[in-house]
């Protein structure tokens, strides 16, 4: 008998420590949740915001590098077209010195875009 109240007591000594355990981790959470709350969500949204932006500009990085890359590709077959220009320049001076060879319609050299 002495051993049955003995194992109810503590029975009740356990179950009241267990209460009393979740009723100090509801308090902790509580006081987690409001600091989460007040700091780091702030923290967290403007984390979000400006991981969006980075991804923004690296789009737009990546959009303009592309175009660098054609208004290179670009750029070196103007400065190709301007160099043929010169020496079709050069030959034209050099026939007409020659003695007129190349004055002649099909010898002429054929009209060119303007690029610039």
């Amino acid at each position: 008998m002495l051993g049955t109240i003995i194992a109810f007591f503590s029975l009740a000594v356990a179950f009241g420590a267990l209460w009393f355990a979740g009723e100090a981790n509801k308090r902790a959470e509580f006081q987690h949740k409001k600091f989460y709350d007040s700091h780091i969500r702030g923290i967290a949204d403007t984390v979000k915001v400006l991981v969006n932006t980075v991804k923004g500009i690296s789009g737009e990085l990546q959009r303009m590098d592309k175009e660098i890359g054609l208004l290179t590709d670009d750029d070196e077959k103007v400065e190709l077209f301007k160099k043929i220009s010169v020496l079709e320049d050069t030959v034209a001076k050099l026939q007409a010195s020659v003695g007129g060879a190349g004055n002649s319609e099909a010898d002429k050299r054929p009209a060119r875009r303007r690029l610039l």
